[in-house]
């Protein structure tokens, strides 16, 4: 926000076999799928408070994420 300059999400599905919550474990080839979304410029987001910016984004990847993502996934 201070830079003004725009933000790029971008979407990284499969990593739940390779990074799960419980630690690192890597089994065997992991194959992810990555989609860079359009980019989001500064005026969509200048008059919002950093947490609000996090919450936009969030938003963003989460609906693209789905998208993408298989469905046994979700």
């Amino acid at each position: 926000k201070k830079t003004n300059k725009p933000i790029l999400p971008v979407v990284i599905d499969g990593t739940l076999e390779a990074l799960p919550k419980n630690g690192f474990i890597i089994k065997g080839s992991q194959k992810f799928r990555i989609q860079i979304l359009p980019e989001i410029n500064p005026d969509r987001f200048n008059h919002l408070e950093p947490s609000e910016i996090a919450q936009l984004v969030h938003g963003i990847v989460s609906h693209n994420h789905k998208e993408i993502a298989p469905k046994y996934y979700l």
